[in-house]
C-alpha cells in the first residue's frame, strides 16, 4: 500500500552565476598536463564536433556550432585549430591564456572555401607546427573508450574521426592511445570524476538546475487534456541559456513511451490516460519524467489498474535505497548493488544502468554497473536515472533528477560564496527527507523537485513518500 504527500513546488530562484574567468581554464589545462605526464603522453589531441563539445569547452571555454574542431596540447604550449566559422567565434569566447589559435579549412563545412594561405594550413602542417611527429606519445581524446571485449588492442582504437587520427598517425609511426579517460574516467577523469569542481562549478550547475526546473514546473502546472506536445514543449520556455544538453524530448501515447527521445510534434494530442514522457536537459542539468496523464488512479486505462502497486511504488523504494547509498568513497558497484533487487527483476526491464555521472554533456561516463570499483569522490555530479520500461500496458515510469558529492570543505566553500545556493539546496534536502528518502551530508540536490515520483502527471504535486 503506498504512502502519498502532496509537495507544493517552489517559486524558481533564477540568478545567474557570473561567468568562468581565465584563471579557471589555466588550472584545468596545467592540471590536464599532470595527469599527461603521469600517462606518459607529450601531446594530446582533444577533438570536438556539435555532439562531443564537452572536453573542449571544459578545457578553453570554446564549443564548437556548424563544425569540428581539434585542441592540442603539450607541457608548454596549446594551439585550437577550427574551420572557418568558428575562427571567429573561437577568438570570442575562448579565453584560456596562451590558446594560439589556428585556421584549418578541413574543419569546415562541405562546399566552404578550402584555401590554404598563410592564416589556413592544413591539418598535416598544424600538427607539424605543433611538433608532432615519431618523437613524442600522443593521446586522442574523444567521448569514448573502450574494451578488450570490443576491440583487440583496444587501448589504439577511438571514436575520434579517420580524417583526424589519420594524419596524426602518419607523422607519430607508431600506433596512437586513447586518452579519453584522462578526461571522462567515472572515478579519476580531470573533469567527470570531480577532482576539478568548485563551488562556482556548483553554483553554475545549480542555476542550470533551476532552470530545467523551472520549465518543468510551468510544464506540469498547465498541461492539459487536448494540448499539442508542440504546445506542451512551449511551456518549457526554452531561453538559449543554459544550452540544450539534448533535443528537447517529449511526447505522448504508446510511440514515445516505448523509447521516451522523440521530439514532440504539433498534431499529437494529450488523451486522459496516455502515457507521458518528457526531458529537459542543459548544460550541467536535466530533469526528465515519464508517468500517465491523468489526475488519479481512476483514470488510469483498465489494463493499467495495477500501475501503481506493480511499478511506481516499487520504483520509489529503488530510488529511495540508491539516494540513500550515495556516499563519497563508496564504490559505484555497491549502489547498483543497493538497486539490483529492481534494475535486475526482468518486469521491470531496465536496459541501462542505474544512473550516470553529469556534467556539460549528459552523460560523460558512470561509475555504476556490476562489481565496479569506481570510487564516488567529491565534486562529482551525478545523474539519478533509473528507467524501467515494461511496455505495454503499464509502460514504465521515470524520476530523472541530479545531484553534486561536496565534503565538508567544498561545502563550506559553497556556504560562503555562494549562501543562496546553499540556503536552496538545504530546502531541496528537507524536502527529500520529507519523502522519507535520507541523505548523506555530503549529497546535494540539485532539483527543487528531487526525487519526486509523480505518477499522475495531471496532478503532479501528488507523490509516493516513505
Amino acid at each position: 500500500m503506498s504512502n502519498w504527500k502532496t509537495v507544493t513546488y517552489p517559486e524558481p530562484e533564477l540568478e545567474p552565476v557570473v561567468p568562468f574567468g581565465v584563471q579557471v581554464y589555466a588550472e584545468r589545462i596545467e592540471r590536464l598536463r599532470f595527469h599527461m605526464e603521469r600517462h606518459g603522453f607529450a601531446t594530446l589531441a582533444v577533438y570536438a564536433d556539435r555532439e562531443r563539445f564537452a572536453n573542449m569547452a571544459f578545457l578553453t571555454g570554446y564549443e564548437p556550432r556548424f563544425e569540428e574542431a581539434l585542441l592540442l596540447v603539450s607541457q608548454s604550449s596549446t594551439l585550437l585549430l577550427v574551420g572557418n566559422e568558428g575562427y571567429g567565434y573561437a577568438q570570442s569566447v575562448a579565453i584560456l591564456p596562451g590558446l594560439e589559435l589556428g585556421l584549418c579549412p578541413t574543419f569546415s563545412l562541405y562546399g566552404q572555401p578550402r584555401d590554404l594561405t598563410d592564416k589556413g594550413k592544413s591539418l598535416t602542417n598544424w600538427l607539424m607546427h605543433f611538433g608532432i611527429g615519431p618523437d613524442g606519445p600522443v593521446g586522442v581524446v574523444g567521448a569514448k573508450v573502450f574494451s578488450e571485449e570490443e576491440f583487440a588492442a583496444a587501448h589504439e582504437m577511438t571514436d575520434v574521426p579517420v580524417f583526424v587520427v589519420r594524419p596524426i598517425k602518419e607523422l607519430v609511426g607508431h600506433p596512437i592511445r586513447n586518452a579519453s579517460d584522462l578526461l571522462i574516467h567515472p572515478s579519476t577523469g580531470l573533469r567527470a570524476g570531480g577532482e576539478m569542481t568548485s563551488a562556482h562549478d556548483i553554483a553554475a550547475f545549480d542555476y542550470a538546475a533551476e532552470k530545467s526546473y523551472s520549465g518543468v514546473r510551468n510544464l506540469l502546472a498547465n498541461l492539459n487534456e487536448g494540448m499539442s506536445e508542440e504546445q506542451a514543449a512551449s511551456l518549457l520556455g526554452f531561453s538559449g541559456f543554459p544550452p540544450l544538453a539534448y533535443h528537447l524530448a517529449l511526447g505522448f501515447g504508446e510511440r514515445h513511451a516505448n523509447a521516451g527521445l522523440g521530439s514532440p510534434d504539433p498534431l499529437t494530442e494529450l488523451k486522459i490516460g496516455d502515457p507521458v514522457t518528457f526531458g529537459f536537459g542543459l548544460w550541467g542539468a536535466n530533469v526528465a519524467r515519464t508517468g500517465f496523464g491523468v489526475h488519479s488512479e481512476s483514470e488510469l486505462p483498465l489494463d493499467a489498474k495495477g500501475y501503481i502497486d506493480e511499478l511506481a511504488e516499487p520504483y520509489f523504494r529503488c530510488l529511495k535505497d540508491w539516494y540513500e547509498a550515495l556516499s563519497i568513497g563508496t564504490a559505484g558497484g555497491a549502489v547498483q548493488s543497493k538497486v539490483s533487487w529492481f534494475t535486475d527483476d526482468p518486469r521491470y526491464a531496465v536496459g541501462l544502468n542505474p544512473g550516470h555521472l553529469l556534467h556539460l554533456d549528459e552523460w560523460p561516463a558512470t561509475p555504476f554497473y556490476k562489481n565496479s570499483e569506481d570510487k564516488l569522490n567529491s565534486g562529482m555530479f551525478i545523474q539519478c536515472d533509473i528507467i524501467p520500461a515494461p511496455g505495454a500496458p503499464l509502460y514504465g515510469i521515470h524520476t530523472e533528477d541530479g545531484v553534486v558529492l561536496a565534503d565538508a570543505r567544498l561545502r563550506s566553500s559553497l556556504k560562503k560564496e555562494f549562501p543562496r545556493v546553499y540556503a536552496r539546496i538545504e530546502r531541496r534536502r528537507a524536502l527529500v527527507a520529507s519523502l522519507g528518502i535520507n541523505l548523506a551530508e555530503e549529497v546535494l540536490p540539485l532539483s527543487s523537485m528531487q526525487a519526486c515520483v509523480q505518477p499522475f502527471l495531471l496532478d503532479a504535486g501528488r507523490v509516493i513518500c516513505g
